[in-house]
């Protein structure tokens, strides 16, 4: 029901060289007959309340953040897109939270209209770590594909709460989509959207004249419904993966890079993976060590086995283990030949690393950020992905003219380079052979 794909970015290692990389890309796909599966959602709706979601939005109609939110909600409700079995709960939080209501069948849209509704009397300070435990709570005994869509604008007064619950929420496979409006806390909702695996949402005031990708606040209605279409496509669900290697070979960082890029908590094993949605690939990069020296040889240097659930069939099932061998030579013709599909991803995932690290700088070496920034764009470039070769043409204009980066193009740049995923021309992408070494050890 699931079909895996494994591609080594390299099969032939150099023998005798201690401390070299290998990048493996983990691509999923749901097979046709399991899309056909469509599964009963269970979706919390975690609201922020709090007195600056009163903020103005749009001069066009004077919608402040929260008119807008309830508004995306009664669009979901009145959408044909959810069916008579999918269900809907609301959660706000401001200096607490309340359960407004509890899950109760998409078909039964007065009560849950009259929850939205009763959104406009709450205000007060931010607990979101109150806000999303009581959405853990109700969601514990809810059955399909499960998943909590948070609405936030600003900082949280409990992080550490926060900081609990998702764990607690990636050990129970519950995804949050983080929908940050405005100005938020980028690390504490990336780090919600990373450990559930969840995905995030940048949405900006109208009057900003926001870019791609970020979406303005006037379209924060169409983006949850897109959003709610997305979830209801992931037939595939609870995907983990169990690593075993070898002595000597360390998995360091695991990326999903398709369709959009999260960091995989490597807290424990098994690791979790997320979900899996019909109609297009998900992908992940793992990054390993092979720390020993090894002499001329053909080893098995790990073992993936990969669990999942299909909830609209009922099923749990597991994929074959997947044998990662390689083999070790002083042919320096064979370990140097590279698997460029592989390194684009690679490179595509390096890129927010680059931003992030240009973003640092520009607050005190406006020349190493442009030049940090150069970096990124020309990978961009060879990724043809023109919205992020957009968003740091930006951030390099400002850097020219004001020898800073706006906080609002910083954001931008941030979000940007883990939602606007995507696959190039992977020759064209290919990294200098320089650079490849650099990355790889050999």
């Amino acid at each position: 029901m699931l079909e895996p794909d494994i591609k080594l970015h390299r099969e032939f290692f150099a023998s005798h060289t201690p401390d070299q990389k290998l990048f493996l890309l983990l691509t999923l796909t749901p097979e046709w007959k399991t899309a056909q599966h469509r599964p009963d959602l269970s979706v919390a709706f975690v609201i922020d309340t709090s007195g600056s979601m009163r903020e103005q939005v749009s001069d066009a109609t004077g919608e402040n953040k929260l008119d807008l939110v309830m508004e995306a909600m009664s669009s979901v409700l009145k959408s044909d897109m959810m069916q008579g079995e999918d269900r809907l709960a609301l959660v706000s939080f401001d200096d607490s939270a309340r359960v407004n209501t509890p899950f109760q069948p998409a078909a039964r849209r007065a009560r849950l209209l009259a929850a939205i509704n009763s959104l406009a009397q709450q205000s007060g300070t931010t607990y979101m770590g109150d806000g999303l435990q009581k959405a853990l709570s109700l969601l514990e005994t809810e059955n399909g594909s499960k998943r909590i869509i948070l609405l936030t604008d600003g900082e949280t007064m409990d992080e550490d709460v926060v900081d609990g619950v998702s764990h607690q929420l990636r050990d129970q496979h519950i995804p949050v989509t983080v929908v940050g409006v405005g100005d938020f806390n980028e690390e504490v909702l990336t780090s919600v959207a990373d450990r559930t695996q969840g995905r995030l949402l940048d949405i900006v005031p109208d009057r900003e004249n926001p870019q791609p990708p970020s979406v303005p606040a006037s379209e924060l209605p169409q983006a949850i419904l897109d959003e709610v279409e997305e979830v209801s496509r992931e037939v595939i669900t609870d995907i983990s993966l169990t690593v075993r290697t070898v002595r000597g070979v360390t998995v360091n960082r695991i990326t999903r890079v398709a369709p959009q890029q999260v960091e995989v908590d490597m807290e424990r094993q098994p690791y979790t993976l997320g979900n899996a949605a019909s109609g297009e690939n998900s992908a992940w990069v793992l990054e390993c060590t092979i720390a020993e020296r090894r002499p001329p040889s053909r080893i098995r240097l790990a073992r993936l086995g990969i669990a999942y659930r299909v909830p609209g069939a009922d099923f749990r099932g597991e994929t074959q283990p997947i044998d990662i061998v390689v083999e070790f030579t002083p042919d320096q013709s064979k370990f140097q030949a590279i698997d460029a599909d592989v390194m684009q991803w690679v490179q595509q995932r390096n890129v927010e690393g680059i931003i992030k690290r240009a973003a640092q700088e520009a607050t005190t070496n406006p020349e190493a950020a442009a030049k940090t920034l150069r970096l990124a764009r020309g990978i961009t470039q060879k990724l043809d992905n023109k919205v992020m070769t957009q968003v740091l043409d930006r951030a390099l204009d400002e850097l020219e003219t004001s020898k800073t980066i706006s906080l609002g193009t910083a954001k931008t740049m941030k979000m940007g380079s883990k939602t606007q995923t995507l696959q190039g021309n992977a020759e064209a992408a290919l990294p200098p052979a320089d650079e490849i070494r650099k990355l790889t050890g050999a």
